[in-house]
């Protein structure tokens, strides 16, 4: 009996150490007898960030700016606020934008539309981009459709700003009648 207690409790032993064995193959492991301190065992981090150029307008959909000229003041110079939808922002009057790089080096904005940038048309008449203003918040002017691209420079590597653009109609001229349209193209470039 005291035979089989001593062969299960070799096994016992055995199996412990084959254990610690295999765990020891496979880990940084320092050990040692109590009190003492160990020896120091690594752990390697690592975080991988992309390289990364972002430009958001608005929201998902694309934001849509549109004026209605009271029939009384057509051409007095009265400015028109819009109706702004997909802005991105509670306040419908205004356009939310974001431009985010961790490229080190400066963006470029730039504003073109498909239409050769010479303004809103219905059919062959045309109010010019000149005649539309905005106001912005933060760090990014509203890029002239068809004109100079707004420089932003990093800051600590980065470029992170956003805001708001505030766009109005100057109300200058007396166009004919219609629905005056186009599609602008915000592009962020980078070297």
């Amino acid at each position: 009996m005291f035979k089989t207690i001593l062969i299960r409790a070799l096994g016992v032993v055995l199996a412990v150490a084959g254990l610690i064995g295999a765990s020891s193959a496979h880990a940084a492991t320092a050990s040692c007898a109590a009190p003492c301190t160990t020896g120091n065992v690594a752990v390697n981090f690592s975080i991988t960030i992309p390289s990364t150029l972002r430009l958001t307008i608005g929201t998902a959909a694309a934001a849509s700016v549109a004026w209605s000229v009271p029939a009384a003041n057509i051409g007095d110079s009265t400015a028109q606020t819009p109706t702004v939808t997909n802005g991105g922002n509670a306040n419908t009057a205004l356009v939310n934008y974001s431009v985010f790089s961790n490229r080190n080096a400066n963006v470029s904005v730039s504003a073109v539309d498909s239409l050769g940038n010479t303004g809103l048309v219905s059919g062959a008449n045309t109010i010019p981009y000149a005649d539309i203003t905005a106001v912005a918040t933060g760090a990014l002017s509203a890029p002239a459709v068809g004109g100079v691209a707004q420089t932003l420079t990093p800051a600590s590597g980065v470029v992170d700003v956003s805001g708001t653009w505030a766009f109005s109609y100057a109300n200058t001229a007396n166009p004919p009648a219609g629905t005056y349209t186009s599609t602008v193209n915000y592009t962020a470039t980078q070297p």
